[in-house]
């Protein structure tokens, strides 16, 4: 089971007098489009077009999710939060590219947080490069800020949903299948190849930082193990306004670069055996739980092979501190800021806190030629 994406390019986007996209030109009634997407919370609403390269800034951007609609099911289309509840992953998605809805919104927390769409900074982030749809709404009087902010993502969602729409009838630019069937993957020489799982871990730090999973608060779940697809096609949706910058915006999620890093080598260097998402909470013990049971899904469910890296540990290395045959270290005497502190091969641990604890004699040697430099 997989996902296939088609994908549709935009290369610009004008306002009209009638929503329609021809020769990769998106064209949108813009006084139609804000009675579509407005809300009776909102005092004032506003669509504005930011371009890559024009001297513009956007102002605290809530989220930025590309146009997408699940072909299939369209009520399936960022299921629990917009659509109904349904299983992300499978099937077929539409997919804008070159074009993302951005919510940008009001806030009184005092964090400065700016898209340049030109200058230095913009060379630093792929969100410069794509056309942003700015809804800019600004909540009547009195209306609390969650509620808010609900109302804005479901006006985002709308949007989102609906640009994608447009683009049925069009035939794709691009399709591309995910998909990363369970099985034991052996190289050339018969070898297994290494078990990979990747815990993804996202900052959720309290209601209007969080994320969504199917609908669901991610702040108070447990690590959970997902398809990758589901994270690609639309499952987890980001409500972090306050601190998008710590956190990933719903753009990032459809188009996570590991997972699909992970996907395209499993079968060929590596054998990926699952996802965990996970939550980084503020207090320490719900820190502490949620690495636990992310460990304990890798390890005994997932079956990986794993080492955990402490980013705070230093250390200076010698060759003492290292478990191996050889008499010597290339690294003797290098500082460095990150250290592991558990290493798991194939379900079993064999060093936790720099001691060796596993059987002696169970590592394999795995034969291989010399690289060209050393010909």
């Amino acid at each position: 089971m997989g996902l296939t994406k088609h994908y549709i390019d935009i290369k610009d986007v004008k306002f009209a007098d009638r929503d329609y996209i021809q020769d990769h030109v998106l064209y949108i009634n813009k006084e139609a489009m804000i009675a579509k997407i407005n809300n009776k919370l909102y005092k004032s609403l506003e669509l504005e077009l930011a371009f890559p390269g024009e001297k513009v800034r956007i102002a605290t951007p809530g989220d930025i999710i590309q146009p997408m609609l699940k072909l299939d099911d369209e009520q399936g289309t960022f299921p629990g939060i917009f659509g109904d509840i349904r299983r992300a992953g499978t099937g077929r998605s539409l997919m804008l590219r070159g074009v993302v809805v951005t919510e940008s919104y009001e806030t009184t927390t005092g964090n400065a947080v700016f898209i340049d769409m030109y200058g230095e900074a913009a060379e630093h982030t792929i969100f410069s490069k794509l056309i942003h749809l700015c809804i800019v709404a600004v909540p009547n009087d009195g209306v609390e800020l969650l509620t808010y902010l609900d109302a804005l993502k479901k006006s985002s969602l709308t949007m989102a949903t609906y640009l994608a729409s447009l683009a049925k009838e069009l035939v794709p630019d691009e399709i591309k299948e995910w998909s990363a069937p369970k099985g034991d993957y052996r190289d050339a020489e018969g070898k297994p190849l290494p078990k990979i799982a990747y815990v993804m871990y996202d900052m959720h730090l309290k209601p209007t930082m969080t994320a969504k999973l199917y609908g669901h608060d991610a702040l108070e779940a447990f690590p959970t193990i997902l398809e990758p697809y589901e994270i690609l096609d639309g499952a987890l949706v980001t409500a972090n306004h306050e601190q998008i910058v710590n956190s990933s915006p719903t753009y990032s999620y459809q188009n996570q670069p590991i997972i699909e890093q992970l996907i395209d080598r499993h079968g060929k260097d590596l054998n990926f055996v699952g996802l965990v998402v996970a939550s980084v909470h503020f207090a320490m013990n719900n820190k502490k739980r949620n690495a636990m049971i992310a460990c304990n899904l890798c390890k005994n469910t997932l079956d990986a092979d794993i080492v955990l890296i402490d980013p705070a540990v230093k250390r200076k290395i010698t060759h003492d501190l290292l478990h191996e045959n050889c008499d010597y270290t290339p690294y003797e005497g290098i500082s460095v800021t990150g250290y592991p502190v558990l290493t798991i091969s194939r379900g079993e641990i064999i060093v936790q806190d720099g001691e060796f604890v596993g059987e002696k004699g169970r590592g394999k040697f795995v034969k291989r030629k010399l690289p060209n430099l050393m010909k």
